[in-house]
């Protein structure tokens, strides 16, 4: 922190921030702070199809059977 930032002095300043009282409460600046630095959100993960978690289920299986059974056989 200290050699990357200049301590935590200057890691307020590259973030436009005042480290003792904080981000201001104002819409405005909060608007530009988004357009500066992004919002802080997670996006959510993608959701598997039906069709896919059906097929994930049907390789599992196939793989429980067979490999036991190739194993058996040989």
């Amino acid at each position: 922190l200290s050699t990357e930032h200049d301590g935590v002095e200057g890691l307020c300043q590259k973030l436009k921030v005042d480290p003792v009282h904080g981000l201001p409460n104002n819409a405005a600046e909060l608007e530009k702070r988004r357009a500066a630095f992004g919002a802080n959100t997670i996006p959510p993960a993608k959701s598997k199809s039906f069709v896919r978690l059906v097929f994930d289920a049907c390789r599992v299986r196939f793989h429980t059977i067979t490999v036991p059974l190739i194993h058996a056989i040989s």
